[in-house]
């Protein structure tokens, strides 16, 4: 049985493991929760283990599971997008609970994919996802009840949202134009995803013949199994030969340019967000001078350019060390092709850190958006605010003022009975 076997048992052990650290941070001081949601997130982690084969077969093929799961992550994130609308109304926050555990079992089911890849690192994150998304609607429920508003959660939902749709439209609109016309022609033509692809695929291929004098060139994509479109980028035969290069999605760098983007337009702004430093340098008097409109615009200048531009020179590096064999003999010893170490590895390390020295602009020049992002680490000490607090403790003084009262009357006529 495949659920029984030692690699399936430890992929299985990493994603519940994260899910149960997870639910751990967040509800460590509520154990009735913490329990429910980790038996929760169990649960669905062992039904896409039990199903690894039959799941990941369907994704290579595109299959009916494979549509099921993007109807529901969809939907999952329009009702998160009608949750923010709606956020200052019951029914918004209702919206975003059921939004989150759809996108959260979306995630979860893309398990197989990796696992079959040997990608122990997503596995974790995916199974900790399910725990962390069920945990976020919970504290949509909190915010209903308390007739809340959590800067944190709200812009959470709104990011999701915006960043969630701008990619997986991108990712997944070639499947309904194929499903709709079954011609690939098409899907050339009107794709929004391919049409991203070959411009990046172009443009990366122009970069590395200027800087190298190769000449490579793009020629038409085609389907690759659970990957999406593909662009080959080739070159005319001769020594130094490149085969096997192929843009995907992933190579555009459009998942952190929507993720810069989400995060810039769903912030909550404020006129002043440095009123609380202890030290306001010049540069920050100067953020406030141009106002927030400028600031935003700043922002985007110093993200979605640097990061096309970022991108189009790390695939031009690619292509430099495929045609001359840099990393071989290091793939060869990491028992893996030159093309994963490269653009799995070293490419994904490089995009990390560049990420984080944008993000430590960002935050200097958007303070809220750092202010907003550590809000969400303090949800593990979340409680109600002052003024449930003070009806609750009201509630309980009168509570205990009842029973008081009733104890006293208990006491009199035991009194009166022993003067007697």
């Amino acid at each position: 049985m495949e659920f029984l076997d030692a690699q399936t048992l430890t992929g299985a052990a990493f994603a519940i493991g994260t899910a149960l650290f997870i639910s751990y941070f967040f509800l460590i001081s509520k154990f009735k929760n913490f329990l429910l949601v980790s038996l929760w997130s169990i649960f669905w982690i062992c039904i896409v283990f039990g199903l690894l084969e039959v799941l990941f077969d369907d994704g290579q093929n595109f299959g009916p599971i494979s549509a099921s799961l993007d109807m529901m992550l969809f939907l999952g994130l329009a009702l998160l997008g009608a949750g923010w609308f709606l956020y200052k109304r019951p029914i918004g926050h209702q919206l975003v609970m059921v939004g989150w555990q759809l996108f959260g079992l979306y995630w979860l089911f893309t398990i197989p994919l990796h696992f079959y890849n040997g990608d122990q690192i997503n596995l974790m994150f995916l199974g900790g996802g399910i725990a962390f998304f069920t945990i976020l609607g919970y504290h949509e429920y909190l915010s209903m009840v308390w007739n809340e508003v959590h800067r944190g959660l709200k812009f959470m939902t709104g990011a999701t949202f915006v960043t969630g749709f701008i990619y997986f439209y991108l990712a997944k609109d070639w499947e309904l134009i194929l499903f709709f016309t079954n011609n690939f022609d098409y899907v050339t033509k009107f794709s929004l995803g391919y049409q991203l692809i070959y411009v990046v695929a172009d443009q990366s291929s122009w970069v590395a013949n200027a800087l190298y004098g190769f000449d490579t060139y793009v020629t038409s994509g085609s389907i690759l199994p659970l990957e999406g479109i593909g662009i080959p980028i080739q070159n005319t035969a001769g020594i130094g030969e490149i085969g096997g290069i192929s843009l995907i999605l992933a190579c555009t760098g459009i998942e952190a340019i929507a993720m810069f983007f989400g995060a810039i337009v769903t912030l909550q702004y404020e006129k002043n967000p440095w009123k609380d430093f202890k030290k306001v340098t010049p540069r920050m008097r100067w953020y406030k001078k141009i106002g927030n409109r400028n600031r935003v615009i700043l922002a985007f200048m110093i993200t979605i350019p640097v990061i096309y531009v970022l991108n189009l020179f790390r695939n031009a590096f690619i292509i430099y060390f495929i045609k001359n064999g840099t990393f071989h003999s290091l793939a060869v010893q990491w028992n893996m092709d030159e093309f994963t170490l490269l653009h799995g590895v070293i490419a994904k390390i490089f995009a990390f850190i560049v990420l984080i020295f944008l993000a430590l602009a960002i935050f200097d020049l958007l303070p809220e958006l750092h202010t907003t992002i550590m809000g969400l680490f303090g949800l593990p000490k979340r409680d109600a605010p002052a003024p449930v607090l003070a009806a609750r403790k009201k509630k309980e003084e009168a509570k205990r003022r009842a029973k008081d009262k009733t104890k006293k009357k208990a006491k009199v006529p035991a009194v009166a009975a022993s003067d007697e």
